[in-house]
């Protein structure tokens, strides 16, 4: 979970350093899987018995309600972070794992 908190405050510092030295962010294609929200949960619980640990909501430019979401299984080690665009109804896996490391406020990296 630091990791994940410092991968976001490390990438929001980037933005702000590339915006203000000539550098213009841009959109990239990423290779995502993306499905209706009900059967890409329905495959993380049942394939991979990952459980919800994390939840935070958000909108996106087009004003449309986003949730993302840190989906594990603590026994594996498998992983899974979601963003779901719930006036879509689509979900997509933006990023996963088998490496699980939790790591917890004041333990160290």
């Amino acid at each position: 979970m630091k990791n994940l908190i410092i991968s976001i405050a490390l990438l929001y510092s980037a933005l702000s350093f590339a915006d203000h030295n000539g550098i213009t962010p841009s959109e990239k294609q990423l290779p995502i899987v993306c499905g209706d929200t009900e059967h890409v949960v329905e495959n993380l619980k049942k394939q991979y018995n990952e459980e919800i640990v994390m939840l935070a909501a958000g909108v996106n430019a087009a004003k449309h309600d986003l949730f993302h979401s840190l989906w594990i299984n603590n026994g594996t080690g498998t992983w899974s972070f979601l963003a779901i665009n719930k006036n879509m109804g689509v979900t997509c896996v933006i990023s996963s794992g088998d490496k699980l490391q939790m790591q917890f406020p004041g333990t160290g990296i």
